[in-house]
């Protein structure tokens, strides 16, 4: 999504059902399903960039999942760049 010329943003959402057929391992089951667990599960990320100046970039970057029986993760991460 192009908001204006400087603003520019992504948006990812994504759904999962994971479900593994025998007994596994607790790292097994970790590997498998990305450390989500089985049952649903959700993903979502943020992406925005914003050109300050023809020299200046600043960056935000936001990540969620769910976790089956364990509070949600949240990242995020700010980044400012210059070019010299």
């Amino acid at each position: 999504i192009y908001v204006t010329e400087r603003l520019q943003g992504n948006i990812r959402l994504q759904w999962r059902r994971n479900s593994i057929t025998g007994d596994p391992t607790s790292l097994g089951n970790f590997e498998l399903t990305d450390g989500a667990g089985q049952g649903d599960t959700w993903r979502w990320a943020l992406q925005a960039n914003y050109r300050v100046s023809d020299l200046l970039r600043a960056s935000l970057n936001y990540d969620g999942r769910t976790i089956v029986d364990r509070p949600f993760v949240h990242s995020a991460r700010f980044t400012v760049s210059a070019v010299f």
